[in-house]
């Protein structure tokens, strides 16, 4: 490779590092998974069981699934970008071999056709019908394809991006699903172009100029944060270009299921958690003061000390915090109860410490009200942190389990 191939190589790699940041790249992956965490299903849990042990149950009812449930793969474009020829690359066979999807100049495709990955039965790739064509016009696509039901998409494209790829693309985006593009018959595009200006032609130049236009232009329609993988290839040869890739690609998501199951789960018991912790925050809590505000007396500061320390039983019970909920932690993590004491906020206070933790300093209600509200709104943060921090030590369980799911 000479200077000037090296030197388009080299931006083309700067360029893509700066636009694909890992976390661009892992969230997008992460989505391939998101249909496999019911939320409506772990939220009914949590209500008849509290949140620790509500994800205990779930988890116990969906763990084997999951292991055991495939990826749903959509390979997705206009008719005649030559999706049918990609799938057929990606399994190892010709279209004239028996099972191979069919190809041709003219609309072969008519219904979704699942094919199995090679070397693992845990994918499942699907051939869908050219978008935008008379038999199956854009505004019934969605619908028809039943899109809601695929894990991710490949979308094709044989030339530039067309506005029905950018329309598809945010449909599945809004959808939360993974997506990535695959630029087909670059060999004939780079045959071309070599044909057209042989003097001037320098393959490395061209793919990057490829490249880039995707680049740019996906930047433009869906936003830099949106961005997504890119695979220039040709289905001729799944030894060149970014096939590999692309194959090393798919072979891989599945080891990053348990950091997805994990994420989905975390994301949303926290969203629980936080409501709880607010609700407590200006629910009871403030009655109660105010509870205490209702007589013509003031009351004694030991009334108002085991009133508090009730209040905190209370709170303790409602975050899992309580004895009995700690020996089930206890059990599903295999963590003694004082070690997980140890790792909690709400516990790494003495007795003295709690004494002069503002609660027994309280003369009078109506002067230190604001007080004593600042401070069970604090019990209340501290109580939500380590409830958040248990449920994390089961979803680490639960990654464990699930990482890395090799090919069967």
């Amino acid at each position: 490779m000479d200077a000037e191939e090296d030197d388009y190589e080299h931006q083309t790699q700067v360029l893509n590092e700066e636009i694909w940041s890992q976390d661009i790249r892992d969230e997008n992956e992460y989505n391939i998974f998101r249909s496999f965490v019911n939320e409506d299903q772990l939220t009914k849990h949590m209500q008849e069981f509290g949140i620790f042990k509500g994800l205990c149950h779930y988890v116990a009812d969906n763990v084997e699934d999951w292991k055991e449930k495939y990826v749903k793969i959509a390979i997705a474009g206009n008719s005649g970008t030559g999706k049918s020829s990609l799938i057929n690359t990606l399994r190892g066979m010709r279209p004239g071999d028996k099972g191979a999807a069919k190809v041709g100049v003219t609309e072969t495709t008519t219904e979704a056709v699942s094919y199995r990955f090679p070397n693992n039965d845990r994918i499942r790739i699907f051939d869908l019908p050219g978008m935008g064509t008379i038999h199956f016009p854009r505004q019934n696509y969605m619908e028809d394809m039943k899109v809601s039901t695929y894990d991710a998409f490949i979308i094709v494209t044989s030339e530039r991006i067309t506005e029905n790829d950018v329309w598809f693309t945010k449909e599945i985006m809004s959808k939360n699903r993974h997506v990535c593009f695959v630029r087909t018959k670059i060999d004939t595009e780079l045959a071309n172009e070599k044909k057209d200006n042989p003097k001037g032609f320098v393959k490395e130049k061209c793919l990057a100029e490829m490249r880039n236009e995707i680049i740019t232009t996906l930047k433009k329609e869906l936003g830099p944060e949106k961005l997504c993988g890119i695979y220039l290839l040709s289905s001729r040869d799944k030894d060149r270009y970014d096939f590999p890739k692309l194959t090393d690609a798919l072979q891989s998501h599945l080891n990053i299921l348990g950091r997805a199951i994990r994420k989905f789960l975390g994301e949303h018991i926290k969203l629980v958690i936080d409501e709880k912790r607010e609700l407590n925050k200006g629910g009871f809590l403030p009655q109660k003061i105010w509870q205490f505000m209702s007589g013509f007396s003031v009351p004694h500061t030991h009334k108002l000390s085991r009133d508090m320390e009730k209040i905190r039983l209370i709170c303790l019970r409602e975050f899992c915090l309580d004895n009995m909920s700690l020996e089930l932690v206890s059990n599903e993590t295999g963590i003694s109860v004082d070690d997980l004491k140890a790792k909690l906020r709400t516990f790494k206070q003495d007795e003295d410490k709690a004494k002069k933790s503002g609660f027994q300093r309280v003369a009078y209600v109506m002067r230190y009200y604001h007080a004593m509200q600042r401070n069970l709104a604090n019990m209340c943060d501290d109580m939500a942190s380590d409830e958040m921090c248990l449920v994390n030590l089961k979803l680490d369980r639960v990654e464990e389990e699930l990482s890395p799911l090799l090919s069967k």
